[in-house]
């Protein structure tokens, strides 16, 4: 008994060497041309964010009034943590005077 399925189909001759070789070309004509799509593509793209942030930025009445109430209340001034932080520098700095050796000059040998 005979399995085997009787196709009647033309006779391809496709080979793998044929169809990578078909792709290779193909891709050698269309790579500059999609790299330069993807270039324009990114430039427009940024161009357009760009230009919807710098003239179509607009802030409620509300928002304004938000932003200017913050600006007016200015900076707090930490006086107390400026000084705590004035002794610590002070006092590492009168720490290292302290500890100072002098240290023997090896390259004076013939003094």
């Amino acid at each position: 008994m005979d399995f085997s399925p009787k196709l009647k189909s033309p006779k391809t001759n496709l080979n793998g060497k044929k169809i990578l070789k078909g792709l290779i070309s193909v891709w050698s004509r269309i790579r500059m041309l999609l790299f330069f799509f993807l270039l324009i593509s990114a430039v427009v793209a940024g161009w357009y964010i760009w230009q919807k942030g710098l003239y179509s930025s607009a802030w409620s009445e509300e928002k304004k009034q938000q932003y200017l109430e913050e600006q007016s209340k200015g900076v707090i001034f930490g006086e107390k943590d400026f000084n705590k932080a004035l002794d610590d520098i002070n006092s590492r700095k009168n720490y290292d005077v302290g500890q100072y050796q002098s240290v023997k000059d090896v390259f004076a040998a013939g003094r």
